[in-house]
């Protein structure tokens, strides 16, 4: 008895025929083991692994470990455990409690321990009932450990709901029928706490990034904020817990031991939404991580939260599937700078000619956003007469001595821009300095928050204005305090020479 590949069914060979048996995506599954102890050797050929052969007298006793047939025993256990806890269908065990008299399933199935002084396998109020504990003690006790029974019970205890007495079915009694679905209406009726997480974010170095937990009673009773937390999650270490919140109950954090914990009630099919932000470390590049949250339910409505089970990725097709994303490197974004000259006789009131070019050295394009990409205001001393560019929109206010250029940039590309003024007069020996200013989006947000001047090539350092020295005139350089006195010491000298003529 295996589930599909597809989780959706179930291979039904070893009840006649071939062919699956389907199930809707989201049906709840009930398998009905009967065994008369551990698990059935594969007797159908049609369940048995390669190089796998069946016994002819049909002796469905599991093998000793020194048997040939041992590994491919435990081989069927094991898939067949890992399949029932992945589609978490309930395992109903139809098992035989008396009529044995080899150790077998009344060891294995009691409310009392096999290894402690004073169990009577002959004494029905110790085999007649059962309990988890106990009947993993047992389990342990006759050596059956990786067990079918044993692996399900270990791996999720919300998932064993009832054994049943095989003798119920072989004498056609009514008991069964009962129990069965008396126990089944619990199953349907009992807490199941299942958590959805996806993750959103800048998935580099240093980003942000933020988890949200949906967390859902899926059973039929209301899970009760219980002493210990209904749900926790510890980031791994390449993470950085910020923050955490929730729509209901209490969620708190302890960001040194980077784990957020939540507590409180749901009714039966109620959900609260956990977020939780955190950055990612540094050194991380090309580091897949993977994280999962636990949820902790009171499956057994005793004020105890027994069960468990782990988050699940609900973009991945399976159950409890870890949420995982890969660590990139940095987001690309546009950088766009900008170089300004100047040409001209530089005498009053003649023509000037700035030529600004700007270019994307960027890994994104810059788009055109509302708004300028370029502005500038020319100084007073000259008068915008016109300006054009080989690309986009480009716009003169000539009352405001202003220019203004809106347009996009790919990667690599540039626009060269020229704007013509006048130097005005009066202007003799003026020394006049510009620079133009560059927005761009740097986080790509849709606007452009970044601001940076052009820089005159001409000049050492990186982001110099655009100057010139206007043509004619005696204009004398600024001096020091010291430099004037000096200044002064001559003239006074060019003076007294003068008079003694």
């Amino acid at each position: 008895m295996v589930l599909g590949e597809s989780n959706q069914s179930l291979d039904r060979t070893n009840v006649g025929g071939t062919g699956n048996l389907a199930f809707r995506p989201t049906a709840l599954k009930n398998l009905i083991l009967i065994t008369d102890e551990d698990s059935d050797l594969a007797f159908h050929a049609d369940n048995r692994f390669p190089g796998q052969v069946g016994r002819g007298n049909q002796n469905c006793s599991p093998p000793r470990i020194d048997d040939p047939e041992f590994t491919f025993w435990q081989a069927e256990i094991d898939a067949t455990a890992q399949a029932v806890l992945d589609n978490r269908a309930f395992l109903n065990l139809v098992v035989q409690f008396r009529g044995i008299e080899t150790a077998g399933t009344r060891l294995q199935y009691s409310d009392a321990r096999a290894d402690v002084p004073g169990f009577d396998p002959n004494n029905p109020t110790d085999v007649l009932n059962f309990d988890r504990e106990a009947t993993l003690a047992n389990l342990d006790f006759a050596g059956l450990g990786n067990s079918l029974q044993a692996q399900v019970m270990r791996g999720d205890p919300a998932l064993v709901a009832r054994c049943f007495d095989l003798r119920d079915l072989n004498n056609h009694t009514t008991s069964f029928v009962t129990n069965f679905f008396e126990f089944k209406i619990r199953e349907i009726l009992r807490t199941r706490m299942d958590a959805e997480k996806t993750v959103v974010g800048d998935f580099q170095e240093g980003g942000s990034i933020t988890y949200t937990i949906r967390l859902t009673n899926n059973g039929g009773s209301d899970q009760l904020d219980n002493p210990t937390d209904e749900f926790e999650d510890v980031l791994p270490s390449t993470l950085t817990l910020v923050s955490a919140d929730a729509d209901r109950g209490v969620a708190t954090v302890n960001v040194p031991g980077n784990r957020v914990a939540w507590n409180g009630t749901l009714s039966p099919s109620e959900s609260v939404f956990i977020t939780i932000a955190a950055t990612i470390n540094s050194g991380t590049q090309g580091e897949i991580i993977c994280n999962q949250g636990r949820v902790f339910f009171d499956a057994d409505g005793n004020g105890t939260n027994e069960g468990s089970g782990s988050s699940d990725d609900p973009t991945i097709v399976g159950l409890e599937d870890p949420t995982c994303f890969e660590v990139g490197g940095p987001a690309p974004f546009p950088v766009v700078t900008g170089e300004k000259i100047v040409s001209g006789v530089f005498d009053p009131e003649t023509e000037i000619i700035y030529t600004i070019t700007l270019t994307n050295n960027g890994t994104a394009p810059q788009p055109d956003n509302p708004g300028d990409e370029f502005s500038d205001v020319l100084p007073p001393a000259v008068q915008l007469v016109s300006a054009d560019a080989n690309l986009g929109a480009i716009t003169a206010d000539l009352p405001g001595n202003r220019v203004a250029w809106n347009g996009a940039l790919l990667v690599g590309e540039s626009v060269v821009m020229t704007i013509r003024a006048t130097i005005l007069a009066g202007t003799e020996g003026m020394i006049i300095c510009n620079q133009g200013t560059i927005l761009a989006d740097t986080d790509l947000d849709g606007s452009n928050e970044t601001s940076s001047p052009t820089d005159d090539p001409g000049a050492p350092g990186a982001d110099d204005p655009t100057c010139f020295r206007v043509s004619g005139g005696n204009a004398i350089p600024t001096q020091s305090e010291l430099g004037l006195l000096i200044l002064s010491l001559l003239l006074g000298g060019a003076i007294i020479i003068r008079t003694r003529r």
